[in-house]
């Protein structure tokens, strides 16, 4: 084979090798690039993923997607498109990149063979961002405590901690040997137009700071009562909440007394309809008043007559017997609603 062959069969060869990255086109023809190639300068050049830039000045796209599965290289592309959406966009929202499959639930928009974003979105670096929906600002509502209340008694309930009868314990030994139920008692006053959330709110409060300052307890219940001379009255007049576990007051076990495992306690309330409602119906001041000097002469005298307690102290008060038991009966049911 003579050297003109060989030559012209060489230059051949590497015309075809050229074609796979770029065409070349002669200086003195007009130059026209056909999809997916771009004109760039006198060249056109390779721009599969049609974002108007060569795919050869991408080195790290180019080097991925040669190392990686087609799977894979869609993935950090998209990983890309998403960086920019919240960098440049503020937004958390889904995004596509244009001009290529869609990796969301996000459509864009086709138009003569192009890929647009569709109009809510903004482009960012060939990114359709879309606008991520607002979420609604959590809102907390903070129970304050009740301006000012007083703990007036403070009684030691314990008992022992047992998981059967006491009649099924064979020995007094067996008995004394057995963990303490440390029980509490407390009986707090609090103002009269107290709120049911604010009532909750103390009580458990005062739960917390008591058994922070003493782990042992292992149960406590509180009455709150709307004044002083209510306090010896035969239940709560505000409101009562037991803390014990599952709720069950009296349900410590052995177990539980003596590891002080109180993953089970339950604070169980019982606050008045009367709490938080309007006053219009409350007794007057001097409604108490005669309930309350009544109330003591009964229960200081219990061997006098109820008649002749009722005359003194209807005539104490200057009113009639008849209305003394109508305040009483109104102060009564008042305390117990």
């Amino acid at each position: 084979m003579g050297w003109g062959k060989i030559c012209l069969i060489f230059l051949v060869l590497i015309s075809v090798c050229g074609c796979t990255q770029k065409q070349h086109i002669p200086m003195t023809t007009t130059l026209s690039c056909t999809p997916p190639y771009i004109k760039v300068g006198n060249d056109c050049c390779l721009d599969e993923d049609n974002d108007n830039s060569c795919d050869r000045d991408k080195p790290t796209t180019s080097t991925l997607a040669m190392s990686t599965s087609s799977s894979t290289t869609s993935t950090l592309v998209m990983d890309s498109c998403m960086n920019v959406c919240r960098i440049k966009y503020d937004q958390t929202g889904e995004c596509v990149r244009s001009g290529a499959e869609c990796h969301s639930s996000i459509k864009h928009i086709e138009k003569d063979g192009n890929k647009f974003c569709k109009a809510e979105s903004r482009v960012y670096d060939s990114c359709c961002c879309i606008k991520a929906t607002p979420k609604e600002p959590e809102t907390t509502t903070m129970v304050t405590l009740v301006g000012s209340y007083e703990v007036v008694s403070s009684e030691d309930k314990s008992i022992k901690a047992m998981d059967k009868s006491f009649s099924e314990y064979v020995s007094a030994n067996e008995i004394a040997k057995l963990p303490t139920n440390i029980r509490k008692r407390y009986k707090i006053i609090v103002p009269s137009d107290v709120s049911k959330e604010q009532l909750k709110a103390t009580l458990t409060q005062i739960v917390e700071d008591e058994t922070s300052k003493n782990r042992d307890i292992d149960e406590i219940i509180i009455f709150a009562y709307g004044r002083k001379e209510d306090i010896n009255f035969g239940v709560y007049t505000y409101g009562r909440v037991e803390w014990c576990p599952n709720g069950d007051w009296g349900g410590v076990t052995e177990r539980i007394a003596s590891s002080n495992d109180r993953s089970s306690y339950q604070y169980v309330f019982d606050i008045r309809d009367k709490v938080g409602a309007a006053q219009s119906g409350r007794p007057t001041e001097r409604d108490f008043e005669i309930y309350t000097a009544l109330d003591k002469a009964l229960f200081a005298e219990p061997d006098t007559a109820e008649e002749i307690i009722n005359k003194r102290i209807a005539s104490q008060y200057g009113i009639t017997e008849t209305e003394l038991t109508d305040i009483y009966i109104k102060v009564l049911v008042y305390q117990m609603t």
